[in-house]
């Protein structure tokens, strides 16, 4: 582990390094709540899916301290972050974000995946 990334309501966020291939970046999530039989389900979903909007899972397991998904790790700051350092997005760029999202859940949608 290199560096604690965040923490959510169920799950907490790690930047890691994946020897196997070099010491790429990966952040992987733990999941603290949630059956196994859920989260392998889950994950094999996810682990199915190729957009280039979203992070690509690369692995997933469980162990006795938790569900770990591990993920390509994209650089940049949280929507907050930016938000707090350079204030409200103008309109091109909330366009382009929206755009960006909008092709996501249609994706998504495409896939038969329901996003919550």
């Amino acid at each position: 582990m290199v560096n604690f990334l965040g923490r959510g309501g169920a799950s907490s966020v790690y930047l890691c390094l994946d020897r196997r291939v070099g010491g790429q970046q990966r952040a992987v999530k733990q999941l603290h709540t949630g059956s196994a039989e859920d989260f392998q389900r889950e994950a094999s979903i996810l682990a199915g899916l190729r957009h280039p909007n979203l992070p690509l899972i690369i692995d997933y397991f469980h162990q006795e301290d938790g569900l770990f998904l591990v993920m390509e790790y994209v650089a940049g700051p949280t929507l907050t972050d930016y938000v707090e350092k350079n204030g409200p997005p103008d309109e091109v760029r909330s366009l382009k974000w929206g755009l960006s999202i909008a092709r996501v859940l249609e994706y998504l949608h495409a896939q038969q995946v329901l996003f919550r």
